[in-house]
């Protein structure tokens, strides 16, 4: 089971990079140049059972405020917990992935392979 899990996630990323076009960019001895700012989408389980997507610059403080009730959106459902994060070095294709995965498609793709 940990096996397909770990395939399954590296297959998302290779597909997500492939549609995405990005490449990693890295200094000497393969360490950036430059510390990064990375942009994370975010699934959560809510006690209710229901989805919540989202993204952020700051996973654990966002997951703290989720908790604590400054998060309208899952403010009647708590506590949450988090399923699945995904890691991006640019906060616009953080945003569009994010958009994806509330469209249908993108909701099937999610339902599939990320919870």
């Amino acid at each position: 089971m940990q096996e397909e899990t770990t395939v399954g996630l590296l297959s998302i990323f290779v597909l997500y990079r492939c549609i995405t076009k990005t490449h990693c960019m890295a200094g000497f001895g393969g360490q950036s140049p430059l510390p990064q700012q990375f942009w994370y989408v975010y699934i959560l389980k809510c006690s209710d059972g229901t989805i919540y997507t989202g993204c952020t610059n700051n996973l654990e403080d966002r997951i703290k405020r989720h908790n604590i009730g400054q998060v309208i959106a899952t403010k009647s459902n708590l506590p949450v917990e988090i399923v699945t994060y995904i890691a991006f070095t640019d906060r616009y294709r953080a945003y569009d992935f994010e958009k994806y995965l509330k469209q249908g498609s993108g909701r099937a793709f999610s339902k599939r392979h990320l919870h």
